[in-house]
């Protein structure tokens, strides 16, 4: 998908640099990471999937 390829081989490299700056931290990341710890749980509006324990201790 990605449109950047590798000047050498030509391979797709446009996924690597993604994954790779996802990875960097900064202090705004880090801030960020904190003030939405303090809210705690999983957002709020979207229904989450049952663990596989509970739907086959439920179904049975």
């Amino acid at each position: 998908m990605s449109k950047l390829k590798c000047p050498q081989c030509g391979a797709d490299i446009g996924s690597v640099l993604a994954a790779h700056a996802g990875r960097a931290t900064s202090r705004a990341k880090t801030a960020a990471a904190r003030r939405n710890a303090k809210k705690g749980g999983w957002p709020k509006g979207r229904p989450r999937k049952k663990k596989a324990a509970q739907r086959t201790q439920r179904e049975a």
